[in-house]
């Protein structure tokens, strides 16, 4: 049976929750962390989404947690160099070549198209680099507050 681990990092130090459950019985996850939050004395918050071009923190999340591992791999190189990556680069970052690495960006590209009116998450600039906003690359960049590890250990 997979362990779940979630840790909890802010205010007056590091909390961590722990506990053994199948995937089926991942309510019995969500409710500890929930208690875990109330314990250390934070509210948790249910982000709203944006309605204009500018992507919300919880639409990118959403979109993000729907991404495969090579597409998120493209998106964290073209933010580390947000002002231009070569496809030499992101070949190179993420372990992918030609229609490889295609396929993983017109998959980036296709599921955002699902959030109406909202700008791209990436672009090409005139020499044909990868480029991308300094808000969606902070998203892109941003450490969760709270992270949930699977490991192998009993």
């Amino acid at each position: 049976m997979p362990i779940f681990k979630v840790t909890v990092e802010g205010g007056n130090g590091k909390y961590i929750f722990e506990r053994s459950c199948l995937l089926e019985d991942i309510h019995t996850l969500t409710e500890g962390v929930v208690k875990l939050f109330n314990s250390v004395g934070i509210e948790p918050e249910t982000p709203e989404d944006s309605t204009g071009e500018e992507w919300s923190s919880a639409e990118f999340h959403r979109l993000w947690q729907s991404l495969s591992t090579p597409s998120k791999k493209a998106l964290r190189a073209i933010a580390k160099n947000r002002e231009g990556c070569s496809k030499t680069e992101l070949e190179k970052s993420v372990g992918l070549t030609g229609q490889a690495l295609g396929g993983s960006l017109s998959g980036i590209t296709r599921l955002a198209k699902n959030y109406e009116n909202k700008k791209l998450i990436f672009e090409r600039d005139e020499d044909g680099d990868y480029i991308m906003s300094s808000e969606i690359a902070e998203m892109v960049e941003k450490k969760p507050f709270v992270l949930i590890k699977k490991t192998n250990k009993l």
